[in-house]
């Protein structure tokens, strides 16, 4: 939720009504919330993101109850260091003034050139009042309620989005310093249907009448003019992050100018790596669900002058793609828009890729919006990170059932079976996931040697993660091959794979 920029305004100068909870002294006496208000205050040590019970049984065949409880615990937590990577690629020097923290703050990652990640801050981290100080003024001081999904990207230190808010309470002007809470209702709780939807709690309404459960996330500055600009503007920053509950430093990537660097999870960085190093001017090159466009990028910096395609089944997210790409200078990138596990089509056998792409130009938005199916055996190169069910993603404060994520490791052998039949004999397929959930990694790499025997499963190249865990029919030699990152054994790791995001990373070969 950082990637916007933030809105204009006449002046930084706060207001003279700002006030200062940073001072938790100057609170003292204020009344706690009412007995009668609907809302049920946690602090981040008090609130648990549990696993549902069936998928915690699911995973105990896998993991033991130790690992368990670590996966569970880092769910509040985000990944310990932000990774930056270098878009326009060498003999480009790095342009780190315009990153937005000082050039020594950040150390190259060596195992992929042009990715700096932070280094570990020893500062200490700017004051935050008291969850006890927050929950007893909740109804009466100047506060805000989030939605879950940017309560999310609040832990990791991002500002405010005016979309993400949903409730504000007290005399709120540009300048002042609000309490920031996270609703983390659980699917049917109090005020939400069984659904997860908002039951009571229209938006804009004021923090007295919300009803659910709120976690306390830290203390921010309003950018807006006054309170209900929050709900009357669709785009633009409402509240920047001064200080996090967790005890961590906000980092907002507002101002990241995204033409010269990009910001993406550690493990993320590794398929299109690992893809690049047998890419050449003649590779044809599928991205086959590209969108949000970091993995396309991260290819086309590395392999500028092959011939890509990046596909997604949401026009308005290929559109976004289309657009980051061409900011980026990355012309070489067609962006259509189709459904993935319908991509092949074996009547077009006798077509060549490029010329399909030729005789159909990009529309005003960037895509090539009448291709919908292409030539089997068209590619050399294919990346697939089909939809997961994002287990691995963090911080995350609501985990799906484990029959939501069993629908999942079927769903993708749809996306591969698709991948095999386009890609060409030789050609190189990379398999990627953001979870930890075997049945979605292990599971279908057993999928894939088992039903396509001339699909072979070779080293993934890059010495990030760990190997892969015991699946049945993989042998000690397939785990070596494939790259695992989980928060399992994250304090035993020292190379930052293992308190980053939950990943999984395969590559195979279609044998000629």
């Amino acid at each position: 939720m950082s990637s916007q920029s933030s809105p204009s305004s006449p002046s930084n100068k706060p207001s003279n009504k700002k006030l200062k909870p940073t001072n938790p002294s100057s609170l003292a006496g204020m009344s706690a919330p009412p007995s009668s208000s609907s809302i049920t205050p946690h602090s981040i040590d008090s609130f648990v993101v549990s696993l549902p019970s069936s998928l915690r049984l699911h995973l105990s065949s896998h993991f033991t109850e130790t690992e368990i409880n670590r996966i569970q615990e880092c769910y509040k937590k985000a990944p310990e260091r932000t990774v930056f990577r270098q878009v326009p690629p060498p003999p480009a020097a790095p342009d780190f003034p315009s990153l937005p923290i000082s050039e020594s703050s950040v150390t190259p990652l060596p195992q992929i050139p042009s990715v700096y990640l932070t280094k570990k801050n020893t500062d200490s981290p700017p004051p935050c009042p008291p969850f006890s100080t927050a929950s007893s003024n909740l109804l009466t001081h100047p506060t805000i309620i989030v939605d879950r999904i940017c309560a999310e990207a609040v832990l990791r230190g991002a500002a405010i989005f005016n979309v993400g808010i949903l409730s504000s309470n007290g005399d709120i002007v540009k300048g002042s310093e609000v309490y920031v809470w996270g609703d983390v209702t659980l699917p049917g709780g109090a005020g939400k249907t069984s659904s997860g939807k908002s039951k009571k709690n229209n938006r804009g309404c004021k923090v007295p009448l919300f009803q659910g459960d709120v976690m306390y996330l830290g203390v921010g500055v309003v950018e807006v003019d006054k309170q209900s600009d929050f709900f009357r503007l669709s785009k633009g920053t409402g509240v920047t992050m001064v200080s996090l509950a967790t005890g961590k430093k906000p980092l907002s990537l507002n101002s990241l100018d995204n033409t010269k660097w990009f910001c993406q999870n550690l493990p993320s960085l590794v398929p299109a790596y690992s893809l690049s190093e047998t890419i050449t001017s003649d590779s044809t090159v599928l991205d086959m669900c590209a969108a949000p466009g970091g993995k396309t990028s991260h290819i086309s910096s590395l392999s500028k002058n092959c011939f890509i395609v990046a596909n997604d089944r949401s026009k308005k997210k290929m559109t976004s793609v289309s657009t980051l790409l061409k900011s980026q200078g990355f012309d070489n990138v067609n962006c259509i828009s189709s459904d993935a596990t319908k991509l092949c089509d074996e009547s077009l056998s006798s077509e060549n890729v490029h010329e399909i792409f030729s005789k159909s130009p990009p529309n005003t938005s960037g895509l090539h919006s009448t291709i919908k199916r292409l030539p089997p055996e068209s590619f050399t190169h294919i990346l697939l990170d089909p939809p997961c069910s994002a287990l691995g993603l963090r911080p995350r404060l609501h985990i799906p059932s484990n029959d939501d994520v069993k629908k999942y490791s079927v769903y993708q052998r749809g996306f591969v079976d698709q991948a095999v039949k386009l890609l060409k004999p030789g050609g190189v397929m990379c398999y990627s996931t953001c979870t930890y959930n075997p049945d979605e990694n292990e599971g279908v790499v057993k999928h894939v040697l088992e039903k396509y025997e001339d699909m072979e499963l070779v080293d993934v190249g890059v010495e990030l993660g760990k190997e892969g865990i015991e699946w049945e029919g993989l042998t000690e030699e397939d785990r070596k091959k494939v790259r695992r990152f989980d928060w399992c054994d994250a304090e035993e790791r020292e190379d930052m794979a293992g308190s980053s995001i939950g990943f999984f990373v395969a590559k195979f070969v279609k044998k000629a």
